[in-house]
């Protein structure tokens, strides 16, 4: 079984791993916004659907 790896920086001058964390952090910062974003939702959905059961 084979497992993805990210390339991480290889050995260089410290512009280059900041520019290399840069593109990582926003990556995951996208991934991770949009994540709560649907987690929000979804207890949004989850409150509105249990006071329709309460009223019915």
């Amino acid at each position: 079984m084979k497992f993805f790896r990210s390339p991480g920086p290889r050995p260089g001058s410290p512009r280059e791993v900041a520019i290399w964390w840069e593109r990582v952090r926003q990556f995951w910062n996208q991934r991770l916004d949009a994540l709560g974003v649907e987690l929000a939702r979804g207890e949004r959905e989850n409150e509105s659907d249990q006071g329709i059961e309460e009223d019915t």
